[in-house]
């Protein structure tokens, strides 16, 4: 693994706990049960992000480069029209981070480096859609309130590897294209609605 794919993957651990800490658990946390989760998620954290700016498909380079090399990719309008309507998702969430980056910084990176950051903000942005489907699941769908503080760690490890562990959930984490970004999106969406609906029927029946 690359040394920034070790640091993200620890930073991810540690936005996961965040998130247990503060949603799940509520302020009912311990640093042992904390430590457990940590541990147990460890795996299927690192293997998701393992060579996560080391691949490139096919398809990936001309969709990235539209983000990040914007400047000439606008000299060839009829190209450039195309592929903004294409990717207007990724451009309104990523595209503005790339704009953000001073020009001086900017004309000093190679595009295989914004390339490599661009993977690496991918993985992040739908990192944290996927805790959001985990959140609403465990909450919302499996409704698990045990007074076993470690019952419910383990319930999140679970609901955790359920979501985070899915071949298609690794695959959109590391791929950088059209479906996988709106698979994620869709996913979310669906699981809100589902949610809902849930809601409904429980509250009518």
């Amino acid at each position: 693994m690359a040394y920034y794919e070790i640091i993200l993957a620890i930073i991810s651990i540690l936005i996961t706990a965040f998130f247990y800490a503060t949603v799940i658990d509520k302020g009912n946390h311990s640093l042992g049960k904390l430590l457990v989760l940590m541990f147990c998620i460890c795996p299927i954290v690192f293997w998701s992000v393992n060579m996560v700016g080391d691949t490139i498909t096919a398809d990936e380079y001309q969709y990235m480069k539209t983000i990040v090399d914007m400047p000439n990719i606008i000299k060839d309008p009829g190209v450039a029209a195309k592929l903004m309507l294409q990717y207007r998702t990724s451009q309104m969430f990523l595209g503005t981070i790339f704009k953000m980056i001073p020009q001086k910084i900017y004309d000093q990176l190679s595009l295989n480096s914004l390339l490599i950051i661009y993977k690496i903000l991918h993985w992040i942005l739908f990192y944290i859609i996927g805790l959001l489907i985990c959140i609403i699941v465990y909450k919302k769908y499996l409704n698990h309130n045990s007074e076993n503080g470690y019952k419910r760690v383990l319930a999140w490890i679970v609901t955790f590897y359920m979501v985070m562990g899915l071949p298609m959930t690794i695959s959109v984490m590391k791929v950088c294209n059209y479906d996988a970004t709106n698979v994620m999106f869709a996913t979310l969406g669906i699981t809100l609605i589902g949610a809902y609906v849930l809601g409904v029927v429980k509250k009518n029946f």
